[in-house]
Order: structure tokens, then C-alpha cells, then sequence
């Protein structure tokens, strides 16, 4: 199914998953696998196979919800810790937007304080702000088993889709890696050229993927954002091959939105965040 197939209108610092028998906390830049076996093996799961957290917040619904328990107490199995904490987008709540012309705002661009994670039976993934890079860790021993680097932040985890893991950068590419070995099979920019900012004392793309890979059968959607002043992409390519000319692939250019934040999706419609302004559906 074509989630964009129909016109479109305009209109904590805690995260915990559940995870085949383990979970997986994320604090700041700490990532840390509990277990409810006293001697450290994976914890009994109640009820049918756990299930895996193959994208933010679970599903494409960004429920936060799965069926999968944990016996309790939990231990401590394995911790990996970041040398650097993350690098937010934006820092601290914007109290006043001189563009929309709204004040005594609370911030609503906290979507990356910390490194959430996606998981599948034999590992756990997380972008970083910090190095600019996927991580896999091995589930069961927290060894790193492999690392992609991009030219800017990661700020969202990936997707695991088709055997792959599908993410976005601040350098304004979408990404698709083989999720066994973190080869690069394909990279598609937002934008329709390439220029470049100082932010964070880092260069970005004028045009950064902040919404992550949102994958739906044989689409994966995301969009390149920055700011309302300047246009803004709505990408959807082929999943497989990452191409834009391809039977549910388009580039479509948007004015006055800032498309930041984890997209959102039911059966019928894509809801894309837009910080201090409206939802953009």
C-alpha cells in the first residue's frame, strides 16, 4: 500500500524497550541490557515469543506498546557507554517564535536527548549524535560488531526492514545498510543539491534527515527540514534500491514547514512533526 498515494493536505531522557527476554535502557549516553536471571541469562518471557523493536517506539504508530513482559527483579547483563553524551538539534525550550509569532512556548524539538535504540534477535542499533554514526551491538554480550559513520549527527535510531537497517543523517542523506555487516547499500539525499551550514560547530546539510526512515512495505519515506524560511523534502524512494524514480517514489518540495521529529503513520495517512507549528499531515 501507498501511504502517499492520495493527496496530502497541509494542515525523558528515559526510553525502555522490551526485547527478546532483555531490556534495553537508554539513558543520556548509556545504553544498558537488564536481565531477571540472577545468574545473567536472558530473562523468561511471559506469554508468546517476545517480539522484536524493529523501529522508534515499536511500530509505525509509534505506540510504545508490545505484548512481550519481563519476570522481575532485573540485573544488570552488559553496559555500553559513549565516550561523548549526545548532541542535541536544539538546545533548551524555545521560549518565543518571532516566525510563528507565538510566546511562552515549552520546547517541542527534544526528540533526540539520547541514544534510543531498535533491536531484532541478535542486536541492538543506535545513531549517535555525538560520532555521527550506527552503532550494532550484539544483544546477548553488548560487544560492538559493527559501526557506520555519515558526514553529520544521527539522531534517530533505525529501522529494520527487508534484512537491512534504514536511517537518516544530518548531512542530508537517507541510508540503508545490510544489518549483519553494516555495508552501505544505498544513500539518497533529501534535497536536489548540496549545501552546506555550520550548526553545533559542525557543517550540515541545509537540508538534514531529523525524521529518520519511516518503511512501509516498499517504501521508505523521511524528509529533509530545517528551518520555515527555507523549502523543505518530502522523500519517498524504493526500499531496495533507494531510487526516487520508482513506482511509489517521488521528491516533493514543501514551503513554510520545519519536518523534524520521528514520523508517524496509520493506515491511510503520514503524520510528519513540525516542532513549534502544527503537524503537517
Amino acid at each position: 500500500m501507498n501511504l502517499l498515494s492520495k493527496k496530502m493536505n497541509q494542515a525523558s531522557l528515559l526510553a525502555m524497550s522490551w526485547l527478546l527476554g532483555l531490556a534495553v535502557v537508554v539513558s543520556t549516553q548509556v545504553v544498558v541490557a537488564q536481565s531477571g536471571s540472577e545468574t545473567g541469562g536472558a530473562a523468561a518471557v511471559n506469554g508468546a515469543a517476545a517480539a522484536e523493536w524493529k523501529t522508534y517506539r515499536f511500530d509505525n504508530r509509534r505506540s510504545g506498546v508490545t505484548a512481550s513482559s519481563l519476570d522481575f527483579p532485573l540485573t544488570s547483563k552488559w553496559v555500553h557507554r559513549s565516550p561523548l553524551p549526545p548532541q542535541m538539534a536544539w538546545t533548551g525550550p524555545a521560549k518565543w517564535d518571532a516566525y510563528s509569532g507565538n510566546s511562552g512556548l515549552q520546547s517541542m524539538r527534544n526528540f533526540d536527548p539520547c541514544f534510543y535504540v531498535t533491536a531484532d534477535g541478535e542486536s541492538v542499533f543506535f545513531g549517535s549524535s555525538s560520532d555521527d554514526a550506527i552503532h550494532a551491538l550484539d544483544l546477548e554480550t553488548g560487544r560492538e560488531k559493527w559501526v557506520h559513520f555519515t558526514g553529520a549527527a544521527v539522531r534517530l535510531p533505525p529501522t529494520i526492514a527487508n534484512g537491512n537497517v534504514y536511517f537518516g543523517s544530518d548531512d542530508g542523506f537517507a541510508y540503508c545498510c545490510n544489518k549483519s555487516s553494516g555495508e552501505l547499500i544505498w544513500r539518497t539525499r533529501a534535497g536536489d543539491e548540496n549545501r552546506r551550514i555550520t550548526s553545533n560547530r559542525k557543517l550540515i546539510s541545509l537540508w538534514p534527515v531529523r525524521t529518520g526512515v519511516l518503511v512501509e512495505g516498499q517504501q521508505a519515506i523521511f524528509a529533509g527540514s530545517l528551518v520555515p524560511w527555507e523549502k523543505s523534502y518530502l522523500c519517498s524512494v524504493d526500499a531496495q534500491s533507494g531510487e526516487v524514480e520508482s513506482e511509489q517514489g517521488f521528491r516533493r518540495e514543501l514551503g513554510n514547514v520545519t519536518l523534524q521529529g520521528a514520523l508517524l503513520a496509520s493506515s491511510k495517512k503520514l503524520f510528519v512533526p513540525q516542532g513549534l507549528s502544527l503537524i503537517h499531515i
